[in-house]
């Protein structure tokens, strides 16, 4: 019968390891100091045409000069994914937060801003399909 010894020194604990998170850039030059509006419209058009370029990290995004104030960036976890995979989640996450516009519970979760050289995640609104409609006729 064996017997558990107090005495005993505890087992070295690996770190765990959390998958990468990619970001995938929209460039859609929203203005950062009024934050609003985020065009869920655009973003899905971007996405859906492939409009969109990833990277592995912010860090890498900073590096390849590709941050720039007012773009938007979705950020994902990528544990394995090919790089169809990865547009496709994310446009599901950009389909899914369409619904949740049209139920008012807006989360907003994966979807960040950027400002200066890092990224806001909170603090904008979205624009209905028909305002959105409206503003695009008028460019």
């Amino acid at each position: 019968m064996a017997t558990v010894q107090s005495t005993q020194s505890p087992q070295p604990i690996e770190p765990t390891t959390q998958p990468p998170y990619v970001h995938i850039l929209f460039d859609v030059k929203t203005s950062p100091k009024k934050l609003k509006p985020i065009l869920l419209e655009t973003l899905h058009h971007k996405i859906y045409h492939r409009d969109v370029k990833i990277y592995p990290s912010f860090e890498a995004m900073k590096n390849a000069g590709a941050v720039k104030r007012g773009n938007v960036v979705v950020s994902l976890r990528a544990g394995g994914m090919n790089e169809d995979q990865i547009v496709m989640v994310a446009r599901t996450t950009i389909q899914k937060l369409s619904m949740d516009w049209d139920k008012n519970e807006l989360a907003g979760e994966a979807l960040c801003l950027v400002i200066e050289d890092k990224m806001r995640s909170s603090g904008w609104s979205l624009m209905p399909y028909n305002a959105w409609r409206e503003q695009s006729k008028r460019r």
